[in-house]
């Protein structure tokens, strides 16, 4: 496979990290006095809008924002699947192990911690269908 078959999902790439944080915006986000002031911040911006649009407020602490944080991940990981060929499949196939990793320690953090519904808690998570029908398309 040549250097041109990747032109594209590089471009896409880009485009996406280019709605990123900046140093700047970094520096900002740490100087907010809380963390609903850090949603706030991180709601105005480009790459978070979508995922914090929908913030439930009751649930406001830092382990909320790096679920949708996670959440987001996710996302940017999907569009890039679905922009990319079969090929460049193969490789986000194997790179996609990050994100099942993530969610079997999860889970076992979970379950060794005694925590009730620690399977309930990922079912309901934005990357669950991913999962499943990752999982089902190469047990198949």
């Amino acid at each position: 496979m040549g250097l041109l078959a990747y032109s594209g999902i590089t471009t896409k790439v880009r485009a996406m990290e280019s709605r990123l944080l900046t140093e700047e915006e970094f520096r900002q986000l740490a100087e907010q006095e809380d963390v609903r002031s850090a949603a706030d911040y991180l709601k105005q911006q480009p790459a978070y809008a979508e995922v914090f649009a929908g913030l439930d407020d009751t649930k406001l602490h830092r382990g909320y924002i790096e679920q949708i944080l996670t959440q987001s991940e996710y996302r940017d990981f999907t569009k890039l699947y679905r922009f990319s060929s079969v090929k460049q499949r193969k490789f986000l196939d194997l790179y996609f192990r990050h994100y099942e990793v993530e969610v079997i320690k999860k889970l076992l953090r979970h379950m060794l911690g005694g925590r009730e519904g620690a399977f309930s808690s990922i079912k309901e998570s934005a990357f669950k269908a991913l999962i499943f029908s990752y999982s089902n398309k190469k047990a198949l």
